[in-house]
């Protein structure tokens, strides 16, 4: 099944193929737990680390529709009407349009720090 991968820092929303494992979630995440929130009435939701929101320098974003902002990487995987984990509704086109990315400054230098190398 795919899933989407949100990086707020790159703001970039990618497809990923999802196994069903969900230690795949929290590697992905970099988190060794996660929280979950629905995002539509399809059944969307979106994994964040379970510390994340109160991480300062983490990038942010947001999902048109959702209150709030989230903090770091994120994972969109569907849950169908048995309640297991199953595709996004949402295309990721049109998931892309709904997410707004909010880089944190610091991050940014950081990462421009790492690839340009000593």
């Amino acid at each position: 099944m795919k899933g989407y991968l949100i990086d707020p820092l790159s703001k970039r929303v990618k497809p990923f193929n999802f196994n069903g494992d969900h230690d795949t979630i929290c590697h992905l995440i970099g988190a060794e737990f996660y929280d979950t929130q629905a995002i539509n009435d399809a059944g969307d939701a979106v994994y964040v680390g379970e510390f994340s929101q109160s991480d300062e320098n983490a990038s942010q974003f947001s999902i048109e529709g959702v209150p709030g902002r989230f903090c770091g990487k994120a994972v969109i995987l569907g849950v169908d009407e048995d309640g297991a984990t199953c595709s996004p509704s949402l295309s990721l086109e049109d998931f892309r349009a709904k997410v707004t990315s909010y880089p944190n400054m610091q991050a940014l230098l950081r990462q421009s720090a790492e690839m340009s190398g000593p």
